[in-house]
């Protein structure tokens, strides 16, 4: 049985860029593994869902580590604000009699979007893959819970525990579509346990999550998808080529 872990009350900004971190390099260790294993050109789309993956959770830790070389450097300063975000700092903060107040909120926004965008952009890039692999097998439902059905369970026989973190990212991500409320008559209270991290999901009520929840879930998520992909009737396929995506060299044209 799985003790239920309890997330820290409070993380530093460095607790938290340590967080994508780790999301970071679970997605490049399994791309690497992929890659060394099967020798897998770049835009395949399975080695492409795990380099999107980590992209996204590097730019978020860049962008968290912005703020926090900003908040070192004079952020909480108007002079700054005029200087690197083009206010008129002598009206722009006169209806803010506590300034701090101000760059203590707009940091917190900061990085609750950088949060909110990196989750939502995983979720995209994972369920697109998926949908891409499961088209490689004439299956192509609408309804992501029916690709989790149709495709991961009834032809790669993965079981629901199995598929407990895509379940997971996938009523998170309704969520975030419901500005953070669990919105689901038909499944009203819900309880998962991912990483020893308790996910509740209770219908009408905000879904609170911590950083180490979002760890816990996109590494259990890299995981799954290394499974999937190195499964026997999927490692076998021709290449797969991964859809819109730009490769950048250094070639002249």
């Amino acid at each position: 049985m799985t003790t239920s872990k309890t997330p820290q009350s409070q993380l530093s900004i460095y607790d938290i860029i340590g967080v994508m971190a780790d999301v970071q390099t679970s997605y490049t260790d399994n791309y690497k593994a992929l890659e060394g294993k099967y020798h897998w050109k770049a835009i395949d789309a399975r080695l492409q869902v795990f380099f999107q993956c980590f992209e996204v959770a590097g730019n978020a830790r860049l962008s968290i580590a912005l703020i926090a070389f900003a908040k070192g450097n004079g952020l909480d300063t108007k002079e700054w604000w005029g200087k690197w975000a083009c206010y008129d700092h002598d009206r722009a903060f006169n209806r803010w009699p506590h300034f701090k107040t101000f760059v203590d909120d707009k940091s917190r926004q900061f990085i609750h979007r950088a949060q909110e965008q990196m989750l939502v952009s995983i979720q995209i890039y994972i369920e697109s893959f998926l949908r891409n692999l499961a088209r490689q097998f004439k299956v192509d439902p609408k309804e992501f819970w029916k690709l989790k059905s149709d495709f991961l369970q009834a032809i790669l026989g993965f079981t629901a525990a199995d598929l407990v973190p895509l379940t997971v990212y996938q009523y998170l991500r309704n969520s975030l579509h419901n500005k953070g409320i669990h919105h689901n008559v038909k499944y009203p209270d819900m309880t998962f346990d991912v990483g020893g991290f308790v996910f509740h999901f209770r219908h009408g009520q905000p879904v609170k999550i911590s950083w180490e929840h979002i760890r816990e879930l996109q590494i259990a998520n890299s995981n799954l998808l290394l499974k999937i992909c190195e499964h026997t009737r999927v490692d076998c396929l021709p290449p797969v080529d991964a859809q819109n995506i730009v490769v950048l060299t250094d070639e002249p044209e």
